[in-house]
Formats: C-alpha cells, sequence, structure tokens
C-alpha cells in the first residue's frame, strides 16, 4: 500500500494555532465524531501567544489539536478531484490573530471521520496508550491490514493513531506537484512517532 503521512512543518514565521474554540464537546472530534448538522459558524483557532512574532499564514496550520486546518487554496484543491473527500467533513474556521482580529483569509477544518481500525496488532511494535488502550502513543513499526481500509478512501486517519493523517501515494504526488506549504509528506513505511 503507498501511503504518505502529512507531517505538519514547523516553518519560520508561519503561525501557530492553539485549540478549536467556539465547537462544543471538540474533544469527541479527535475521535472522528461527525459534526455534520451542527457545526457552528463562529469556530475558530487563535494564533498562539507563545509565537507572538509567528503571524505568517501557510496552506496548512499546525494547530494543538492535530487536525488538517486548511488553506482556501488547498481544499478548493482537494474538492476538485473526485472522490478525494470521502470520509472527510470540510468547516469553515476563523482563523484570530495575536491582535484579536480575524484574518481575512478563509480556512478551513478538513475533518476525517470514518477512521478505519486498520493496525495489524501482531505486527505493530509501539506502546498502547493506558487510558485509551486501543490507540498507540509510540511506535516503532507499523503494519496496516489493508483489507480492512477503503481503496476509494483517498485521505484519512487511522481509529489507532488519530493524530496523524494519511494520503495515498497518487493524491500525496498531486500535493507535491502544487508546493502547498505548511506540510511535509513522509514516507508511510518506517514511520516512527
Amino acid at each position: 500500500m503507498d501511503l504518505k503521512i502529512i507531517e505538519p512543518a514547523f516553518e519560520r514565521g508561519v503561525c501557530k494555532l492553539g485549540v478549536l474554540q467556539g465547537v462544543p464537546d471538540n474533544d469527541e472530534m479527535t475521535f472522528g465524531a461527525s459534526r455534520a448538522g451542527d457545526f457552528p459558524a463562529e469556530a475558530n483557532y487563535v494564533m498562539d501567544k507563545q509565537f507572538p512574532k509567528d503571524i505568517k499564514l501557510a496552506d496548512v496550520l499546525i494547530n494543538t489539536d492535530r487536525a488538517l486546518v486548511a488553506s482556501e487554496r488547498l481544499k478548493s484543491f482537494l474538492e476538485g478531484i473526485p472522490g478525494v473527500l470521502k470520509n472527510n467533513e470540510v468547516y469553515p474556521v476563523a482563523i484570530i490573530n495575536h491582535k484579536g482580529r480575524k484574518e481575512k483569509a478563509p480556512y478551513f477544518l478538513i475533518h476525517q471521520v470514518n477512521r478505519p481500525a486498520a493496525v495489524d496488532p501482531k505486527e505493530t511494535v509501539g506502546a498502547r496508550s493506558k487510558v485509551m488502550p486501543d490507540t498507540y502513543v509510540f511506535v516503532q513499526k507499523l503494519v496496516l491490514d489493508e483489507e480492512k481500509i477503503d481503496p476509494e478512501v483517498q485521505l484519512f486517519r487511522l481509529h489507532e493513531i488519530p493524530g496523524k493523517v494519511l494520503v495515498r501515494g497518487e493524491l500525496a504526488s498531486k500535493l507535491a506537484e502544487q508546493k502547498f506549504t505548511g506540510f511535509r509528506l513522509k514516507p508511510f513505511e518506517g514511520y516512527r512517532f
């Protein structure tokens, strides 16, 4: 299976964000809960005060939630490829700058739902969470059961590893061609975290 991991990039001067604001029970989204029909219009991310000089915007913005916060350019690109956003929900989110003002540039939360439980526990080497034993906090060797992943899904997260966004190789190649900013595509094979 040809997969890449979208790894947020710490680029000099690019803002970092805190947690999603204005969304009740937003912690449920960490594990793929759908918010279809009840995502509030006032949802926003505030620039992290620990990085007061970082004000630039990128196509993907790092945030405490490890959510995929994307520029309009990236969102439009993904929407332009039929089927790429299967099992993803797209919601507008405001970016609030260090002065407390809403940035003019539109941003979107691309939220992965229906996350497959596809980690092969017999072949994967890592440490499971004590709080949520079906998830991993550390992995030395990650092996998937490909039959558990819908072959039509192009951009997704695994149930067992909610903090990582995966993309299929063909989509990864198209993303690389566009030279989007704010993230790197890391090879899935041999990936450790």
